[in-house]
């Protein structure tokens, strides 16, 4: 009989059978039953990019993620690591696949210039997961910040 706390070892060994997909399903169960429902969960889309994550001296790489988060119960239900070539028009879309983003409304900031989030392919993903979308558009992207304006002015009568 052996008694203490196992070696190292054995749980490197332990953990490394665990399929993560078997983890986040296990994950996702569980919020599931803590969650609160709402009638419209508000659901933020967002890209970060890490900090501390490479040494810039060794030519690493910055990790950079997309999440979805739910606002109302303050809980991620989706994260996804972008390419280093990419944004978030790669990752939305696999966030989309997610079961949060049914039923709710969703919300994605216009990240640059190149605006990821306002595209007719995510709003399109969205209202096919029977989802609300609000999506920003900053005030540098000129051309499309023009025509919404002149729209607005053009249907209030200004």
């Amino acid at each position: 009989m052996v008694f203490g706390i196992p070696h190292h070892d054995v749980y490197r060994r332990v953990m490394g059978r665990i399929k993560p997909e078997e983890i986040e399903q296990c994950f996702m169960n569980w919020v599931r039953a803590i969650k609160k429902e709402y009638k419209r969960e508000i659901t933020a889309i967002d890209g970060k990019t890490v900090r501390g994550h490479f040494k810039a001296r060794n030519g690493g790489k910055a990790l950079h993620i997309v999440s979805a988060r739910a606002t109302g119960n303050w809980l991620v239900f989706g994260q996804v690591k972008t390419g280093e070539k990419s944004n978030k028009i790669t990752a939305i879309p696999a966030l989309s696949e997610k079961p949060v983003l049914t039923d709710c409304i969703v919300t994605i900031d216009a990240a640059d210039v190149k605006s990821e989030g306002c595209q007719y392919k995510t709003a399109d993903q969205a209202v096919k997961k029977k989802a609300d979308y609000l999506f920003s558009l900053k005030g540098n992207r000129e051309s499309p910040c023009k025509d919404v304006k002149e729209y607005f002015d053009r249907h209030t009568g200004r």
